[in-house]
């Protein structure tokens, strides 16, 4: 009922989004120790993308050694967020949340089990993958996981914000000039939060914001290609909300698999143009 949903929202403020708040805190705040110095989470993890395997290892070790000081609060918090999700799809009448959620998607179950069925299809050719990388490597018996970024071939190219900016615009504008305008736009009038620093959230985000006519981009940049291919999907986030400005209110929700629609083809359009123009162990690295 419409009461009951208005509850449900009131107190969401205080219930799950509290509890995600709480996670996002502990993770963006911990110190992570490294090299006799302190460190956070998002720097740590971009060392995973690092060239030398001595960093990579150390780095992912010192990201385990600094969860103990958080496990016990981000696990009370994942539970109470998933025990609000059980809840809820209870109370709306879903047999389970998965049904909840494949309808907020506006998906059926059969188009997730053929998406699912394609995966399970062909993992075995990501294994023999990754079986191959670690032979690659040295390793004999399988690739240990803080390898799993390990960058194959050479790709030396380091970017500047400036140079990531110029990067996006040259192969976004031959195809949509309004996209190109949009991230000229937000390089300009500082939409985007690159670098890492403690208090920080890790990953990637875009946050809209359609009264103001603008997006609010986070990344924790650190100069490689992947993140320029980062900024690029964000923008894509950005470039879905700029073409929502016009729309009431009311019509500018949407599903989670089209909130991912321009996102993942600003990625695709960036990758394309890298690997066209790149040769040898740098287009080796790409492709990788």
């Amino acid at each position: 009922s419409d009461e009951v949903e208005d509850v449900i929202a009131r107190l969401d403020v205080s219930a799950g989004w509290a509890w995600g708040n709480l996670q996002n805190y502990l993770t963006s705040g911990v110190e992570v120790d490294y090299d006799g110095g302190k460190t956070n989470l998002s720097a740590i993890r971009n060392m995973a993308y690092s060239k030398d395997a001595a960093v990579r290892k150390a780095a992912y070790e010192a990201e385990l050694a600094a969860y103990p000081k958080i496990a016990d609060s981000v696990a009370f918090a994942l539970n109470n967020i998933k025990s609000q999700v059980n809840t809820v799809s209870g109370m709306r009448g879903y047999e389970s949340p998965l049904d909840m959620t494949l309808a907020e998607a506006h998906m059926s179950r059969e188009t997730l089990e053929a998406m699912l069925g394609a995966m399970r299809r062909y993992l075995p050719k990501f294994h023999e993958y990754l079986r191959a990388k670690a032979r690659y490597m040295g390793y004999e018996n399988g690739l240990p996981w803080y390898e799993l970024f390990a960058p194959l071939g050479e790709d030396h190219r380091q970017f500047t914000t400036e140079e990531a900016k110029e990067y996006l615009l040259q192969h976004f504008r031959p195809f949509a000039p309004d996209l190109a305008d949009m991230v000229e736009t937000a390089f300009d009038n500082a939409w985007i939060d690159f670098y890492p620093r403690k208090g920080k959230s890790g990953g990637a985000f875009c946050a809209g914001a359609p009264f103001m006519k603008q997006s609010f981009v986070l990344t924790n940049f650190d100069g490689a290609l992947g993140d320029v291919v980062t900024l690029a999907h964000e923008l894509g986030h950005a470039y879905h909300n700029h073409n929502l400005e016009g729309n009431r209110p009311l019509n500018t929700d949407y599903s989670m698999p089209v909130a991912e629609t321009a996102s993942t083809f600003n990625e695709v359009v960036i990758m394309n143009a890298a690997i066209s123009e790149a040769e040898g162990e740098a287009r080796m690295a790409l492709l990788e």
